[in-house]
């Protein structure tokens, strides 16, 4: 029958092939459909969206394809047969590495953010923005696993490093103090305590500025 493999031909253009094991099932599932359609008598052309098919087109030559037709008929899938490995394994290419300066002025401009949540009393801000990355303790995307990586092969950045992450974490820890500061321990005198998060802002910023002067040397 060829109304099944024209079914499924349908639904795997309309599907991008991501892996290669995929990319081979579908070219095969493809090259076959393809086949049918150009050499059974008596198939019917598919109807595929149009932007679809002009793309396919485009691979079959550098000419500009019809916008106006259409119809998948015997013709289209005779000259497809052969481009339809690079139709499929040609997926979207992997996306670029974030440099070691990308990263680190990502990190300055989250913890920038953090001086006027302190001011704020929004401790929660605090909390959320030091504690994910681009800033953040675990994981390789954080500002830990990037000082990680970095500290293996430059004992410079290395130190520097770990006073970045020791000041940041003792940053947190006073925000989190704050937290259980509410108004009833405030009427029995305990005051919220801004300065002290606000010198550790300064000695993290200090550090974390350090780190992207020596990269971007």
């Amino acid at each position: 029958s060829i109304r099944s493999p024209k079914a499924l031909w349908i639904l795997w253009i309309d599907i991008p092939s991501s892996t290669r094991m995929r990319g081979t099932v579908c070219w095969f599932l493809l090259t076959t459909c393809a086949c049918a359609t150009a050499f059974c008598p008596g198939s019917r052309p598919l109807m595929l969206p149009r932007h679809r098919l002009l793309g396919l087109r485009a691979c079959e030559s550098r000419s500009s394809p019809d916008s106006g037709n259409t119809d998948f008929g015997r013709r289209d899938a005779l000259l497809l047969i052969p481009a339809l490995p690079s139709v499929l394994l040609a997926g979207p290419m992997p996306a670029r590495a974030e440099s070691v300066p990308d990263s680190l002025q990502a990190a300055k401009k989250e913890l920038s953010k953090v001086k006027g949540f302190i001011k704020a009393a929004e401790w929660d801000k605090c909390r959320t923005t030091l504690n994910n990355p681009p800033l953040g303790f675990s994981g390789a995307n954080t500002i830990k696993g990037l000082t990680d990586k970095i500290g293996k092969t430059n004992k410079a950045a290395k130190g520097i490093g770990q006073d970045l992450i020791t000041n940041q974490r003792l940053l947190d820890t006073f925000c989190y103090n704050n937290v259980f500061v509410d108004e009833g321990r405030q009427a029995l005198g305990l005051k919220i305590d801004f300065d002290t998060p606000l010198m550790y802002l300064q000695s993290t910023t200090q550090a974390l500025d350090e780190l992207i002067e020596m990269f971007e040397e």
